[in-house]
């Protein structure tokens, strides 16, 4: 029970950001394009992705074979009904 509520924070926390990125990238980066130069909006959005690659891969290091095969598979007369 704990695990997924625990999963399911943390799949709120990953929905929020997703939200909030795709909400801020287009007025920062749309902005510092307009304002200051175009080169620079798309250096600060590449930026950006980079941190996020790092994150991601820094959030993944730890998780090993999580998921990689479900807990309780099927039996067999479970798949056919």
């Amino acid at each position: 029970m704990l695990r997924h509520v625990l999963s399911d924070a943390g799949f709120s926390i990953y929905y929020m950001g997703i939200n909030l990125g795709a909400f801020l990238s287009p007025l920062i980066c749309g902005y510092l394009g307009q304002e200051v130069s175009w080169e620079f909006g798309f250096g600060v959005a590449a930026v950006g992705m980079i941190l996020a690659l790092v994150q991601y891969g820094i959030g993944t290091r730890g998780m090993g074979s999580l998921g990689a095969a479900p807990e309780n598979p099927l039996t067999h007369a479970e798949r056919r009904r």
